[in-house]
């Protein structure tokens, strides 16, 4: 009888937080940005003020600011924005944790899978979805393992691409050479490139690529304007959607 108890208290248990969950609460702590508070018995999520802020700040410096996580921890550490008034100091893993958690843009996760949440976003999804692609995490294609052989770069002597090859020497390092694609042809320049080499030159011309504060500031306006037009166009479907969540759960609670 014990042994049956035990497991059938651990079911419930089990049972009771993917109740919560499914109902869009979080199971445990909230996330950085969120509270969980007791109402009427029960544990709800509201937004902590100063950390939410603190998400928007991250995102914006990271969307629309060309700032790095490196940046953003030395930026908030130089305008003495702490992370918890305990604990006020930032670090490179809070700053990438933040910027990874889906839960801003009003998910959850439970057992590996993400659930719409009935907590209030901090961010928007089209920032949240720039901020992502920014950090390489979108569907980007690629076209060779090699950087410079997907064929991007032409032969300067014949027009065709530039290949890639990995050369592993007796001593078992392991070497990367650009060269044409025609290179074996009897008239072809025999000339190979290293991926050190090549890396300098493209390092000269981006160095030489320099941007005036007003084109960038412009830049950076007309992508927040265009995050605004978009937010506009997705609250009035996130409203009605969240309507029939709530019609819905409400429906689940009487059955």
């Amino acid at each position: 009888m014990a042994s049956y108890y035990t497991e059938q208290q651990s079911l419930d248990v089990t049972e009771g937080l993917a109740r919560r969950a499914q109902s869009g609460l979080f199971v445990g702590l909230t996330p950085y940005g969120y509270n969980n508070q007791r109402v009427d018995g029960r544990s709800i999520v509201i937004i902590n003020d100063r950390a939410a802020e603190n998400v928007k700040i991250i995102y914006d410096l990271y969307a629309f600011k060309n700032m790095t996580v490196d940046g953003i921890v030395e930026h908030l550490t130089k305008q003495q924005i702490a992370y918890l008034p305990a604990r006020p100091a930032w670090n490179r893993s809070k700053v990438h944790t933040i910027l990874h958690d889906r839960c801003y843009i009003g998910e959850l996760c439970y057992r590996g899978q993400w659930l719409a949440g009935t907590h209030t976003p901090l961010i928007h999804r089209s920032v949240w979805d720039r901020v992502q692609t920014l950090l390489g995490r979108g569907k980007t294609y690629r076209a060779h393992e090699l950087v410079y052989a997907g064929g991007l770069i032409t032969c300067g002597h014949c027009g065709n691409v530039i290949t890639g090859e990995r050369v592993t020497k007796p001593s078992g390092k392991s070497y990367v050479y650009y060269r044409c694609s025609m290179y074996n042809l009897k008239d072809h320049p025999r000339h190979r490139v290293s991926e050190a080499d090549l890396d300098r030159q493209f390092q000269a011309i981006f160095e030489r690529i320099r941007q005036p504060d007003d084109v960038g500031q412009w830049f950076g306006n007309q992508l927040q304007r265009w995050c605004r037009e978009q937010q506009k166009t997705v609250l009035t479907e996130t409203s009605t959607l969240q309507h029939d969540m709530s019609v819905l759960r409400d429906q689940q609670d009487r059955l």
